[in-house]
């Protein structure tokens, strides 16, 4: 080698040195890296986040197992690191969901499934699909993955579950559809984070606690860990509140209706036993919707069937949730699994004769696997108002179901891939939410259900307004107007609030 040659060569890698020291001991650790902080309850909330000025740790109180997340590729101390469970860098850029749970966190809000007065006002762009045989056509809106993460889901555990379109077809097109195999050797190597509700033996696997022992608003919660995790405190924050101002709405404005007697009850044909679900969050959610959940007594489990029709004979309307094989899947089998036929059952119950048997499975994908598993959790607030109209037709008159179909009365389920969807991120989701503070009560103690359309169509009593749904929906737009100047007052009031360092606490007690 030339002597110039190799002169120039050594002066260019000390350079280089130089310059790549220069760059990492410039970088500023007196910096705050996180302007927007997420601050929880601690005795209220199932974790809590600590910031630092260059890197956050999220502590999972169920477990105590804490997770860095650490920005702008530096890294922690050394002898820090065996505290961590897991240590991230951010920003996440690839997820893996073992279960679809995680997959309406990460894109909360999202939908082609939700009615369209439930959205903010400014998202002008609809989409209107054909209707199935024997249904009215829907109205949805623009959809919108408000945590903007959909894109960032590159493998699932059980892909052929998945109900969201967006996350769907992304991994479709990525050829993604193979479930992912945890346990093959290296294989979330190449990932940056694995969610799951289940723990791993794996330092990337984060499982996440979206117990049935949580409160509705609590499961909710869960959005404002998916938003640290991505960076996205700020946007996680408002949509938590506006969840939260919507739920709350609902539910005070059922405060003093008459409480009706609801229960919800599945079928396990391996042990020819009956289940009432009795856990917090279905219970709660029941409470909230002004109903009252019966209450079995010492056991939930029925395998005597005459027990299970005398503790349900008082009760006045039921939710299903029985997972049926196909070929058992109409409202006859269950009769039959039931015993509810004439000489079987002596009681005259009321969900029966009313026809007020209800399922979550009006919204499936192909696959026959449904949304209400997947997204429902992450909405509460479209979960409650369901529960209220299948009770209170009136309430809100041109209400459309999003998970719920009457089963006594045959309604179909609707697939979520008739409905057409714009997956185009946003990152701002704020505007009007359609409650406003309106306390109802019940016109008539009689019940009637023949106005409720399960996915489709309006919820008046007997939908005599003869409106199109594409009019109905534009009534809820302008419904939504109407109290547009109530939600900015109570945004400006909020982010008042989040200013105040005495007043930090996102508090879960009351939810």
């Amino acid at each position: 080698m030339q002597p110039a040659l190799a002169s120039f060569l050594l002066l260019w890698c000390s350079i280089s040195i130089v310059s790549a020291q220069t760059t990492n001991n410039t970088f500023n650790y007196l910096q705050d890296r996180f302007p927007d902080k997420v601050y929880l309850d601690p005795e209220g909330s199932t974790f809590i986040v600590d910031y630092y000025k260059w890197y956050k740790v999220v502590t999972d109180r169920r477990n105590g197992n804490k997770y860095a997340l650490v920005c702008c590729n530096q890294s922690i101390h050394l002898n820090q690191t065996q505290n961590f469970a897991g240590v991230f860098s951010l920003p996440i850029g690839s997820i893996v969901v073992m279960d679809t749970a995680s997959i309406a966190f990460i894109e909360v809000g999202s939908c082609g499934l939700c009615p369209i007065k439930y959205w903010p006002i400014f998202y002008a762009n609809f989409y209107r699909r054909d209707a199935l045989v024997g249904d009215a056509d829907r109205t949805l809106p623009l959809s919108l993955q408000l945590l903007e993460g959909s894109s960032l889901i590159k493998a699932a555990g059980s892909p052929n579950n998945i109900t969201s379109n967006c996350v769907y077809n992304n991994l479709e097109a990525a050829k993604s559809l193979t479930p992912f195999n945890i346990s093959k050797p290296n294989a979330t190597q190449p990932f940056d984070v694995v969610f799951s509700t289940k723990a791993l033996n794996d330092s990337k696997v984060v499982p996440i606690g979206l117990s049935d022992q949580l409160k509705p608003l609590q499961k909710a919660e869960w959005i404002l860990f998916f938003g640290v995790f991505l960076d996205q405190e700020n946007l996680a924050k408002n949509i938590l509140f506006n969840i939260q101002n919507q739920y709350n709405c609902h539910r005070n404005n059922l405060a003093n209706v008459g409480k009706k007697l609801l229960a919800w009850v599945n079928y396990d044909p391996i042990s020819s036993a009956w289940n009432i679900d009795t856990d917090v969050y279905h219970n709660q959610l029941l409470i909230d919707a002004g109903a009252t959940p019966l209450n079995p007594g010492a056991s939930s489990i029925f395998t005597n069937i005459s027990a299970f029709h005398q503790i349900m004979n008082q009760v006045q309307l039921v939710i299903d949730t029985t997972l049926f094989s196909t070929q058992q899947s109409s409202f006859y089998y269950w009769q039959v699994d039931a015993a509810y036929f004439p000489g079987q059952d002596p009681y005259n119950e009321t969900f029966l004769t009313q026809k007020r048997v209800w399922r979550t499975d009006g919204l499936l994908n192909n696959a026959g696997f449904d949304d209400w598993s997947e997204r429902s959790a992450a909405r509460p607030d479209l979960a409650l108002q369901d529960i209220i109209a299948i009770q209170y037709p009136t309430y809100q008159p041109n209400y459309q179901l999003t998970w719920f179909r009457n089963f006594a009365r045959g309604d179909s389920s609707q697939h979520t891939e008739d409905i057409s969807t714009d997956c185009t991120s946003a990152s701002t989701i704020f505007g009007n939410w359609a409650c406003s503070i309106n306390p109802y009560t019940d016109p008539s103690t009689t019940f009637s259900i023949s106005g409720i359309q399960s996915g489709s169509g309006s919820a008046t009593a007997d939908n005599a307004s003869g409106l199109s749904p594409g009019a109905a929906a534009a009534i809820g737009l302008g419904a939504s107007l109407g109290v547009a100047a109530v939600a900015l007052v109570s945004y400006f009031g909020w982010r008042k609030h989040q200013s105040d360092p005495n007043h930090s606490f996102v508090r879960m007690e009351d939810m």
